[in-house]
């Protein structure tokens, strides 16, 4: 089903922060494992979702890259970004952003 996108948006960054966190908590030793990653969208939101590697990364996280986006989300709106971990699949969908229109 198509949908369109016009006047919405994400926030600057949205993106990238959710891949550098797939990444982060993903990374392997250099011996060919792939990081197994899904990004879709729909009309009301753009998630991420992936399997969660069982190699001890030996990363001290803050998680402070999720935390900064769901600041930013709650200035610009009441929707919240959700996040799930069920069955070594873990889950980020941020909702897509629509810019009123205030001429109409």
């Amino acid at each position: 089903e198509m949908y369109s996108l016009d006047n919405k948006y994400l926030p600057t960054g949205s993106v990238q922060a959710l891949i550098e966190n797939v990444i982060k908590h993903n990374i392997k030793e250099p011996n060919g494992n792939i990081i197994d990653v899904k990004i879709f969208s729909d009309n009301s939101n753009l998630t991420v979702t992936n399997i969660k590697s069982e190699f001890d990364t030996n990363t001290v996280s803050f998680g402070t890259g999720l935390k900064n986006l769901k600041s930013r989300y709650k200035l610009l709106t009441d929707d919240e970004i959700t996040i799930t971990n069920m069955n070594n699949q873990y889950t980020v969908s941020i909702p897509i952003i629509e810019i009123l229109n205030k001429s109409k």
